[in-house]
């Protein structure tokens, strides 16, 4: 170590700062350019991924015009099993479609083990009020098995 790094070090100097005093203001503007720098990412981040907003605003007219059928008398609840199976059924087809999405287009691509979970249970819950719920738990359980034992044989590739 030179004499001229053993003075930087002694007068809090980080080497990166070409000699000059470092202070706490230098500290706090480069916290603050961080913190914008994040803010940036993040902003980016979300607006680069429509496909969950897309989704959403699909399962949102699916479910206006659910409500619309119904209450023109196209269908029934007890059709379905009830108001409950119907909405469950639905949120599981729409969040296995947004998986099957994510997968299929690499620019929206991104880890989807849970979501795959939870639209399966979503579908087990709304296929349970129409074939009967002790069927469906069982089954709620095997997938939940399933997607456990899938994602640890699968870590980082799923």
């Amino acid at each position: 170590m030179t004499e001229e790094q053993r003075q930087n070090d002694s007068a809090g100097m980080p080497p990166e700062t070409g000699g000059k005093k470092y202070d706490e203001k230098d500290e706090k503007e480069r916290r603050e350019d961080q913190e914008k720098h994040n803010e940036k990412e993040e902003k980016e981040t979300t607006q680069q991924d429509p496909l969950s907003r897309i989704m959403w605003a699909i399962f949102l007219i699916a479910a206006g015009l659910i409500l619309l059928a119904q209450t023109q008398g196209y269908i029934t609840w007890d059709q379905f099993g009830g108001f409950w199976s119907l909405l469950f059924l639905t949120i599981g087809v729409f969040t296995l479609a947004e998986v099957l999405l994510r997968l299929l287009l690499p620019a929206y691509r991104r880890p989807v083990a849970g979501q795959l979970v939870t639209g399966i249970v979503f579908l087990i819950l709304g296929l349970g009020g129409i074939i009967g719920l002790e069927f469906s738990g069982a089954i709620i359980l095997i997938a939940l098995g399933l997607a456990i034992l899938v994602g640890g044989l699968t870590r980082g590739r799923f």
